[in-house]
């Protein structure tokens, strides 16, 4: 977990450095902190939440890269969105239902961050293999919570 709110406090600090605006990069790091306090590391969690960070920072890079800021904001603005859902998917993993559904808003703020970003650089075929792709991992999601077990980190052995 620590690991998790160093790399959730970067981009209050890396976002400005790069173009982004500051009270944009600092609501992006509040949302990133607050998604990894409450999240539990149990099971899957830390590492969906470990590859959002990840997907963050490729996408701020490739928005420096690009200096479209103005387009890439929104982008990360539901990325960051998505990983607050994680962590509410990470703390309710107990609860089957409630699971479910902030896995699903979650996968579908993913999705939704890739589709944008897919269209801007393909086009219709990107969103539809971006959405293709994001619903068969957030069945794989759903899988793991019906199978609802002790022990989450065994889960993905199946």
């Amino acid at each position: 977990m620590i690991y998790r709110l160093i790399f959730s406090f970067i981009p209050a600090i890396g976002l400005p450095i790069i173009g982004f605006n500051l009270i944009f990069s600092i609501s992006i790091s509040i949302i990133f902190i607050f998604g990894t306090l409450i999240s539990r590391d149990r099971g899957w969690i830390p590492q969906l939440q470990s590859v959002t960070l990840v997907l963050l920072y490729a996408i701020s890079i490739f928005g420096y890269l690009n200096k479209g800021y103005n387009s890439f904001e929104l982008i990360l603005l539901l990325i960051s969105f998505g990983y607050l859902s994680c962590g509410l998917f990470g703390f309710f993993l107990e609860n089957k239902k409630i699971a479910i559904l902030f896995s699903i808003i979650f996968w579908s703020f993913e999705a939704i961050s890739i589709s944008i970003l897919a269209y801007q650089k393909i086009g219709i075929p990107g969103i539809l293999v971006s959405v293709i792709l994001f619903t068969l991992i957030a069945y794989r999601d759903y899988r793991k919570i019906i199978l609802k077990k002790e022990n989450y980190n065994n889960i993905d052995e199946k």
